[in-house]
């Protein structure tokens, strides 16, 4: 009679090892495809674009205090003498406005670039990727499934 008790546990032991087998295969499968599709492409991507943003927003406020701190104080200590005085002030101020304006025009340029661009192949990764599935369910290609 033990016999057949050792012969039946080795038999459920075999389909609990078999069983558990299939459910870890099938959860690092999901795993892997979660990293695939929403994990990967949003470290890869879209967290550098909103980290981007932010760091540009960052810059463009801290700019804007120093800027008008600059304004404020070339009013206050530039007092050329003469007939233009006041011409002649307003002109340094218009030409450090200008340079400025310019700085930061290509500043934007490049930096809405990098974060569109970042942004794009997010979205087209995951729309690629999406593409790639096959339905019905069962026949969708999992790492760890063998067809």
């Amino acid at each position: 009679m033990q016999i057949f008790g050792v012969i039946f546990a080795i038999f459920v032991a075999i389909i609990v090892f078999a069983v558990a087998v299939w459910l870890i295969q099938w959860g690092v499968a999901c795993l892997v495809w979660c990293y695939q599709v929403a994990l990967m492409p949003f470290f890869v991507y879209f967290f550098p674009a909103i980290l981007l943003t932010t760091v540009v927003i960052g810059i463009y406020l801290g700019s804007y205090i120093s800027a008008s701190n600059y304004f404020i104080s070339v009013k206050k200590h530039v007092n050329p003498e003469g007939d233009l005085k006041k011409v002649l002030k307003f002109y340094i101020i218009s030409i450090l406005m200008l340079i400025l304006s310019f700085i930061y025009i290509a500043f934007t340029i490049i930096s809405c670039l990098l974060i569109y661009d970042l942004l794009f192949m997010f979205v087209n990764h995951i729309l690629e990727y999406y593409d790639t599935i096959i339905f019905p369910a069962f026949e969708i290609h999992f790492p760890f499934w063998e067809k």
